[in-house]
């Protein structure tokens, strides 16, 4: 479960310039929901997945399954990512010159506790159906492919919670479906999905849709 507590991210704080990008942000999120975070860009969306992801600072309270994140030193953090979460961007955020395999494996460099790592990646390629792939290079795949490699890459710690930063954003139609459908599959059996999307079909398809303006939830509604 996720709960957030009158949590603020402030850029540049006390100079000029500073932006105030999440205003006292309140919201709950329980186990095995999917959860679609919509809005305009730069309303904030993107910082919030981030935080949610402990990939970035803030001011307030954070708890995921009741671990208070704020009090975690980033070594914490950084074990608390490799073991309950996986991360899925827009840009794939892949390095092209490595094959399937090892870009699917960089996560488990840093998990000590799995032990069959190039079984765990196999079981991750097999899961989003691109195995067959796993020995090209990044750079020869299509984007539909590359995005399933990144999900492959935020599932082969066998995470409890994937957050994923328009997913979808930089896919034609089709290979959208294909991705979406992936991520409700993988809610299906058991994992809790967020997803930053600026569609609303996508979104409508979600138990839990929050909607963010100008750095504030304006609406926050579970089916």
């Amino acid at each position: 479960m996720i709960e957030i507590k009158n949590l603020n991210k402030i850029y540049l704080k006390g100079k000029k310039n500073m932006v105030h990008a999440l205003n006292n942000i309140n919201l709950k999120i329980d186990d095995r929901e999917t959860v679609a975070i919509i809005g305009e860009s730069g309303a904030g969306k993107s910082t919030l997945l981030h935080i949610m992801s402990c990939i970035d600072n803030f001011d307030g309270e954070y708890y995921l399954d009741n671990i208070d994140i704020n009090k975690l030193s980033e070594s914490k953090k950084s074990k608390l990512r490799s073991s309950k979460i996986g991360i899925v961007l827009q840009d794939f955020a892949l390095i092209d010159d490595f094959t399937v395999f090892e870009n699917v494996m960089t996560p488990l460099y840093f998990n000590k506790k799995i032990k069959d790592k190039k079984g765990s990646v196999m079981r991750a390629l097999k899961k989003t159906g691109i195995a067959s792939l796993k020995s090209k290079k990044v750079s020869q795949l299509s984007g539909g492919q590359k995005q399933r490699v990144a999900i492959s890459r935020a599932l082969v710690t066998s995470p409890e919670y994937i957050f994923a930063d328009e997913p979808t954003g930089s896919l034609d139609s089709k290979t959208s479906d294909e991705i979406i459908k992936m991520l409700f599959e993988l809610n299906s059996n058991g994992i809790t999905i967020v997803i930053v999307t600026h569609n609303l079909e996508i979104a409508n398809q979600c138990h839990h849709i929050i909607e963010i303006k100008d750095g504030n939830i304006i609406k926050d509604i579970c089916s």
